[in-house]
């Protein structure tokens, strides 16, 4: 079979279709299927959205917008006991920890392995986020651009 690029031009529209959030205002409720699942149209699109997923999306991206995070210096600092790799991965990510509320001090004449310390951890409201959050945070970054912390009642 031949592929002919102008018969295709249909399909590489469809396919080139964003929604947006403020679409959401235009989608007609069509019903609801096994519980779970909203059917909506938009125009001739015809939409089936994950009731539990949305909700979760919008519940964490309130958090995101509304949630401060502070940091509760601890009274010792806490060695941290790093692999090589890990060593690396946070002293090239220390910005990045340092915006969700995780301070380390950083001995470079320390033993290889245990020159970090983590001198504070987040806090919001009456939260505070577990001290091996962190670590969690570490191991996911590898392959993730963000991350939130894991977080612990008071």
């Amino acid at each position: 079979a031949r592929i002919a690029p102008e018969a295709n031009q249909a399909a590489v529209e469809e396919l080139e279709k964003e929604f947006k959030k403020e679409n959401f205002f235009d989608l007609e409720a069509i019903g609801q299927f096994n519980l779970g699942f909203i059917l909506a149209k938009l125009q001739n699109d015809l939409f089936i959205i994950d009731q539990h997923a949305a909700d979760e999306k919008f519940n964490f991206e309130k958090l995101q917008k509304e949630t401060i995070l502070e940091n509760q210096l601890l009274v010792i600092p806490k060695v941290l006991e790093l692999t090589a790799s890990q060593e690396a991965l946070l002293s090239e990510n220390t910005d990045l920890f340092k915006l969700n509320g995780f301070h380390f001090l950083y001995d470079e004449n320390g033993d290889s392995g245990r020159r970090f310390k983590l001198k504070s951890v987040p806090v919001s409201k009456n939260w505070t986020f577990g001290s091996e959050g962190w670590k969690i945070s570490l191991s996911r970054r590898r392959s993730a651009c963000f991350f939130r912390c894991s977080r612990v009642a008071l």
